[in-house]
């Protein structure tokens, strides 16, 4: 930049060995061996993006997402025009429910790339009860143009948290008609059709990704299955689900339903206990558990 004085390259090509070290540790799956690799190049180099980044993704994977938070504030404060690294941060801040914090670093990314930076703002908004401001957010962002699904399912939150499903579904359908969507849209649209009970709609939806590993499909193909009362299909749907994501309060809790179904009432007593406790304000969760 023009005030700073910059280093000598010459003087920092040990740099290129310590980075391609840390890597290799990153991709091994040596996380502890990264964290320590990674933290030493940010020490001595601490405008290096790419460094905090990996070294916030070596600590994910450790199941650190604090430490993660942490690193990535401390990249924020050393590169204070990244936008990119205020985007990441803004993203798992949102994550972990920290909203405030993730609202102030999301306005920081807009410079970056507003679509995605609008996106956090709605679903920080959503997040906060506020659905005027999360559809005034989500259609900032789609006002751009971008093609990635996010504002289309935040804003279809919207309108289903507002009781309105079918401008949820229109908007969801036009979205897949115009190419924007991928297997999220599909599994939103398909679970506002179980919503709203039009099953075979849902069903034709879903068609094609009955063997998708993701986690959204899983869920919707579940629901789907539920609705119906075919208790030995969902609990399959959701078993898989289980395995994508072993701690998800929803898989527990429809899991759980699934046992109250079965009439499996002491499996779905502790399968509902784990889910409210992962989702404290999940309000069919309370309710299932006292029914059980």
């Amino acid at each position: 930049t023009d005030d700073d004085v910059l280093p000598d390259p010459k003087t920092r090509i040990h740099s290129l060995a310590q980075i391609r070290n840390a890597y290799r540790l990153f991709a091994d799956g040596d996380l502890e061996a990264s964290v320590a690799a990674y933290r030493q190049i940010v020490e001595e180099n601490p405008r290096i993006e790419t460094a905090w980044e990996y070294l916030a993704l070596a600590q994910l994977g450790l199941g650190r997402p604090d430490q993660a938070i942490a690193t990535y504030q401390q990249a924020v404060e050393e590169i204070p025009n990244s936008g990119r690294l205020a985007l990441k941060t803004a993203m798992l801040l949102h994550h972990e429910g920290r909203l405030e914090d993730a609202f102030v670093y999301a306005n920081l990314a807009i410079p970056y790339d507003a679509p995605a930076a609008h996106v956090i703002l709605a679903q920080v908004a959503f997040g906060q009860g506020d659905l005027e401001g999360a559809e005034i957010e989500a259609r900032e962002a789609l006002s751009s143009g971008d093609r990635r699904p996010g504002a289309l399912l935040i804003l279809a939150d919207v309108f289903n948290a507002r009781g309105n499903p079918q401008e949820a579904v229109a908007l969801l359908s036009d979205g897949l008609d115009q190419g924007i969507g991928d297997e999220s849209v599909h599994a939103k649209l398909a679970i506002t059709y179980v919503w709203i009970g039009e099953f075979d709609e849902a069903e034709e939806v879903l068609r094609g990704f009955e063997d998708s590993d993701d986690l959204a499909i899983l869920l919707a193909f579940g629901k789907l299955a539920i609705s119906r009362e075919l208790w030995s299909e969902a609990k399959g749907w959701f078993e898989r689900a289980l395995v994508a994501d072993p701690t998800n309060p929803t898989v527990k809790l429809n899991l759980g339903l699934i046992a109250i179904g079965e009439g499996r009432l002491t499996d779905a007593r502790v399968l509902l206990e784990e889910a409210v406790a992962g989702n404290p304000g999940s309000f069919e969760g309370w309710k299932a558990l006292g029914m059980v």
